[in-house]
């Protein structure tokens, strides 16, 4: 475990020095890999593939398909699917919400409202609104927002170092 947290902790360092050398979907796709490691899943979530939707038009989508040709969480392996209207969520880990779908909150969450899906959005406000994670700038660097609430009614449970580097939101 200390060696999961001591890799996280210096995979984001490293995504904090390298901001201005890579893009900024590629950053989301990192900190979204590293949030599925980051949370303790559900037993039932532990076997089999561990699937990933982005819902809507998304470079973050091409970004976390070439992660998963060479990652894995824990021994999952690491599926993404691309998926262009809130009608084709099914069951999934991780639901990223680009910000052209953030106004389709409401549907998405009526539509993992039966599963463990962590819900990632990149618009000002989605953790107000039910998702678990949302991505916001602070000082042109990449941050995110963490709605303890929101995960532990998806019976989802953050690490305490993904926490320590949350905005958190209550």
């Amino acid at each position: 475990m200390k060696q999961k947290i001591v890799t996280g902790m210096l995979l984001l360092f490293l995504i904090e020095v390298g901001y201005g050398q890579t893009t900024l979907p590629l950053l989301k796709a990192t900190y979204i890999y590293n949030f599925a490691t980051q949370i303790e899943w559900p037993g039932s979530y532990r076997n089999g593939d561990f699937v990933i939707y982005v819902l809507g038009s998304s470079e973050v989508f091409n970004e976390l398909t070439d992660l998963s040709k060479t990652k894995k969480v824990g021994a999952q392996p690491l599926v993404v699917k691309n998926i262009s209207h809130y009608s084709q969520i099914a069951k999934c880990h991780i639901l990223f919400i680009s910000k052209e779908e953030s106004g389709n909150i409401a549907r998405c969450i009526e539509a993992t409202s039966n599963f463990s899906t962590l819900l990632v959005g990149e618009n000002p406000g989605l953790c107000a609104v039910g998702a678990g994670i949302n991505f916001i700038v602070i000082n042109n660097k990449l941050n995110f927002e963490l709605s303890k609430s929101n995960l532990e009614k998806r019976g989802l449970t953050p690490t305490s170092f993904l926490n320590k580097l949350a905005t958190v939101i209550e």
